[in-house]
């Protein structure tokens, strides 16, 4: 699937994966993901645990992880995100 196709049918494809994956497991949805949307494949993180980022790791290595520092999270935050960013394979 080309990008303009994903972006022109977005709730088409929202439907249709949810149709087929609906029973897939984490790490099969993740690949279902990286090979649809390719290099603009990232994931979002609060940093409340590392789950995500593990296991888009392991999916895709050097995956972008997102994270929005508000400047008011807890010091165990921080030290999670930097602790994802130093052992995992992930660009946070």
């Amino acid at each position: 699937m080309t990008t303009t196709q994903v972006h022109g049918n977005v709730k088409e494809l929202a439907e249709r994966a949810g149709r087929d994956l609906e029973h897939a497991s984490a790490p099969d949805v993740l690949r279902w993901a990286v090979e649809t949307f390719g290099k603009k494949f990232c994931v979002t993180s609060s940093m409340e645990d590392a789950v995500v980022a593990h296991l888009a790791s392991r999916v895709a290595p050097g995956v972008d992880v997102v994270f929005l520092d508000t400047g008011y999270h807890f010091e165990e935050t921080i030290g999670t995100r930097d602790a994802v960013e130093a052992v995992m394979d992930v660009n946070v």
